[in-house]
């Protein structure tokens, strides 16, 4: 993830948006690594076989490249 944000900084994002499953491992690995939830959509999240599930939208603000990173 901070490959991902770097090179998306160096090609000037300010702003990051993923989403996981709910309830999901990666879930509560964004938010241990600075990503902030912005809500969750009913449904949204499809297992392989359909199964649909809520999803959790996360967004990080990337600091530019001479800024120190927000804490």
């Amino acid at each position: 993830m901070q490959t991902i944000e770097e090179a998306a900084r160096r090609a000037g994002f300010s702003l990051l948006t993923l989403d996981t499953k709910r309830g999901d491992a990666a879930e509560q690995l964004y938010r241990q690594i600075g990503w902030t939830p912005a809500g969750t959509v009913p449904g949204y999240a499809l297992d392989p076989d359909g199964t649909p599930h809520d999803a959790v939208i996360f967004y990080k603000e990337l600091s530019r490249a001479d800024e120190s990173p927000a804490g």
